[in-house]
């Protein structure tokens, strides 16, 4: 994953599902799109509460280990994921 976010930065999709798993807990999907058009896994994440500082952490620590600032951010109307990247400028970090 780490070497598909040396490449596919360009836009990031973030989205996390709404059903639980048998730990109850939200599956947060981080993707890339690739020079074909693909969808490339760039990161994954289990959480148990979807709070903006969950999403905070998380978009810290992928730009640390990315090293690299993504250009695009996508998601949905998740007002904890919108929030979460707002706090994440593109200087922190």
């Amino acid at each position: 994953m780490l070497n598909y976010a040396q490449y596919f930065l360009d836009i990031v999709i973030v989205d996390s599902t709404y059903k639980r798993n048998r730990f109850n807990m939200v599956l947060i999907n981080i993707l890339g799109v690739n020079n074909y058009g693909k969808n490339v896994m760039l990161a994954f994440g289990l959480v148990s509460v979807e709070t903006i500082s969950t999403y905070d952490w998380i978009f810290k620590n992928l730009k640390k280990a990315w090293k690299k600032d993504p250009l695009n951010f996508i998601s949905d109307e998740c007002a904890s994921i919108l929030n979460g990247l707002k706090i994440i400028s593109i200087q922190d970090v």
